[in-house]
């Protein structure tokens, strides 16, 4: 059996003794496209910083490829919900996906860590834009680069906050399409507040709200999203046909 790329064992957690996440089990393979869905301060983006090891449980567990998120940091991408740099920084795509290989103490890039930067902007199509300034990119690009940077340091779980907040639909399902590719060869996990946008490409459906349930997609009903959100939400389901 193989090992999960992530387990959560009754993971607690509370910001100035107000709790966020209680007694969270998740368990999440090691080829799997899993989205977080839940209203805003249920505990997404709590639950994805503890996986990466930003945020340590109170109380419970929790586990990267075995190992506790610290020790496990190089088999971790993560991709915050704003970029880590300004849009304005003089710095190009190439640039940019090279700060991914950054670690441990270094300072410098050594040829393997330029080809893995090379490999994560071909992976991410990006080719055509990585002489570039990033001032230069739309926010669909952008977010490439963000995921390309992740990808340079060769991950085994792919962390992801909202990854296409304020895009257009179909930047958003350029990503999809991206991130369903990657979880051929990783766990990717992501967090959004669009459950059509989900619904339509994830595996199973995470819904956080303090405690977690898991959903196949398939029973992702209105009922469970109104248990959810404890009120009635519309499931609307993007048009993936073709684009005029």
């Amino acid at each position: 059996m193989n090992m999960p790329a992530l387990v959560l064992e009754r993971v607690s957690f509370a910001y100035d003794h107000q709790p966020v996440l209680t007694d969270v089990d998740l368990v999440v393979a090691e080829n799997e496209l899993l989205g977080l869905i839940g209203p805003n301060g249920g505990g997404k983006s709590t639950l994805i910083k503890l996986a990466a090891g930003l945020l340590k449980p109170d109380s419970g567990t929790v586990r990267v490829c075995g190992r506790s998120p610290s020790a496990a940091r190089q088999e971790i991408g993560y991709v915050p919900q704003f970029a880590g740099f300004e849009r304005d920084f003089p710095i190009t795509v190439a640039q940019a996906v090279q700060l991914g290989r950054l670690g441990s103490g270094r300072l410098r890039w050594r040829k393997k860590d330029r080809e893995a930067a090379d490999r994560a902007i071909a992976e991410t199509r990006l080719e055509p834009l990585q002489n570039r300034p990033i001032s230069d990119l739309s926010g669909g690009e952008l977010q490439r680069v963000l995921i390309a940077r992740a990808l340079a340091g060769e991950p085994r779980l792919l962390l992801l906050d909202e990854p296409t907040s304020n895009l257009d639909q179909r930047a958003e399902e350029d990503i999809l399409q991206l991130l369903a590719r990657l979880s051929e060869r990783m766990a990717v996990i992501l967090v959004t507040h669009d459950v059509g946008f989900v619904a339509g490409g994830v595996q199973r459906v995470a819904c956080v709200n303090q405690t977690l349930m898991c959903h196949d997609t398939q029973g992702l009903t209105g009922d469970a999203i109104e248990a959810l959100y404890g009120h009635s939400v519309r499931l609307v389901h993007h048009d993936h046909g073709e684009h005029p």
